[in-house]
């Protein structure tokens, strides 16, 4: 149908230990067009599979100053294939990125750490350059049984040596931005009861102080940044943005309150929700362009989180992040388990967006119902199935069942599922491509299998789900 002959996809994973002190690894792929892909994998190769990774590595560690010191050499490239609008993503090559951490204890409350890193970035259509990170800190680290106080004191810099291109001439830049946090908490304990059943229930609240100056950064390239999904965790991280090329400004103050139940004896996580805010002292302005944003962040958006058993074989999980700035939902979802034993699950899933890309370029509200199963029609015969369905816009965007059968003896299994999927969107006729592909797979015990193993793809799309020639009875 592509008019296409010899269509190929070739991958090689290697990885090496060539003394005690040095490994390195390579990852390579490569396929021979941009629709091999959406023509032959499936979905979850297909959400994967817009940059194929072309890397190699070397890791050194030794002891320096009596200290772990550890280096890496890197280069990395991509295949990089056109989406179904047949739009190429930005991606940098790096060619190569030398990496280095020191850490060393200078006495009980207090490590110095160094990071160090120089990358050169290069791309064919846009501005090419190499680019230096030095980031010393200390912190210091006062702590007891039920409590910590962290405080951290650093300095970020960073120059570019840019190369020219188009209009735009060859020039040398730097930033430098001092960076001070503070970070606490205190764990309490207590004796808790529940549906029949003694726990230790925790407390455990926390303050994050995060201090970084304002700083315009629009004269700066952005090579490898972008914005961190917002989560309790991210509350008491110092830059919301990944990568080096950009740091936001800082003035704030994060708060957080977490719970855990845990079983007394054995220390085991049932259960831990939290919640958490971020308060602004002075607005955060630096936006992702590196530009001072008038639209600055300067309210406190919240996120809570709960997840694990919550009665007998019934699990759940959440995620909630109200905006301050929106005075809105921004995003959160919903699931839960019913799993008894192994081979025995039932699942449902609700995820709202309130601002979320449905397709390549196109933003809009985001809801999907997500419902999967694993269960046993006899001793030896299992069904599977998934429904992933968005209510907007209305579509079908998963579709799975199949059947899974165990040799009563255990030497054999073999399993056949059907799934139809998404591949694209097609916005001239206002409407999705499916695709649907079929997995028939034969295992023999303790040695490989024959067919297009189907077991990924059930166990991303089925949570809990166990392998059927692995269940017990």
């Amino acid at each position: 149908k592509r008019n296409r002959n010899n269509r190929t996809a070739f991958s090689l994973k290697h990885s090496q230990v060539f003394t005690s002190q040095l490994t390195g690894g390579i990852d390579y792929n490569q396929v021979s067009d941009d629709d091999y892909y959406r023509d032959f994998a499936g979905r979850n190769e297909l959400a994967e599979s817009t940059n194929l990774n072309r890397k190699a590595w070397l890791n050194y560690h030794q002891d320096l100053w009596g200290a772990p010191f550890n280096a890496e050499l890197m280069v990395q490239k991509y295949q990089i294939l056109n989406d179904s609008n047949g739009n190429k993503g930005a991606v940098y090559s790096i060619l190569p990125r030398l990496s280095a951490t020191w850490a060393k204890n200078i006495n009980p409350y207090t490590e110095l750490d160094i990071k160090g890193q120089f990358t050169r970035f290069d791309h064919k259509d846009m501005q090419s350059g190499n680019r230096a990170v030095v980031y010393p800190s200390i912190q210091w680290d006062f702590h007891n049984t039920w409590g910590y106080v962290r405080p951290k004191v650093g300095v970020h810099a960073t120059r570019y040596w840019l190369d020219a291109f188009g209009s735009l001439k060859s020039r040398d830049t730097s930033r430098i931005l001092p960076i001070v946090n503070v970070d606490s908490g205190i764990t309490l304990e207590r004796q808790a009861s529940l549906f029949g059943n003694s726990f230790v229930q925790t407390i455990e609240p926390r303050l994050f102080y995060n201090y970084t100056p304002s700083k315009s950064q629009n004269d700066l390239p952005n090579f490898d940044s972008s914005l961190n999904d917002f989560s309790y965790d991210q509350l008491f991280r110092e830059n919301i943005y990944s990568g080096n090329d950009r740091i936001n400004a800082n003035n704030s103050l994060s708060a957080g309150l977490q719970t855990r139940l845990l079983n007394p004896n054995t220390g085991y996580e049932y259960f831990r929700a939290g919640i958490g805010e971020k308060y602004y002292f002075t607005g955060d302005e630096v936006a992702l362009s590196g530009s001072l944003n008038q639209n600055e962040r300067k309210n406190g958006d919240v996120v809570a989180f709960a997840s694990g058993q919550v009665a007998p074989s019934w699990y759940a999980d959440s995620n909630w992040h109200w905006s301050a700035d929106n005075k809105a939902t921004q995003r959160y979802d919903l699931g839960i388990r019913y799993n008894p034993e192994a081979g025995k699950v039932l699942s449902a899933r609700f995820k709202y967006g309130r601002n979320e890309e449905i397709y390549s370029g196109f933003y809009d509200k985001l809801r999907h119902i997500d419902l999967a199963a694993q269960w046993p029609l006899s001793s030896n015969l299992y069904a599977v199935g998934r429904l992933n369905y968005s209510t907007s816009p209305r579509a079908i965007l998963e579709q799975t069942a199949g059947l899974e059968y165990k040799n009563p003896c255990g030497c054999w299994s073999a399993s056949f599922v059907a799934q139809r999927y998404v591949t694209e969107w097609q916005p001239v006729q206002d409407k999705y491509k499916y695709k649907t592909a079929f997995f028939f797979t034969l295992q023999l015990k303790d040695l490989s299998n024959a067919g297009t193993n189907a077991q990924e793809q059930l166990r991303l799309g089925i949570p809990g789900y166990t392998k059927t020639n692995e269940v017990n009875k």
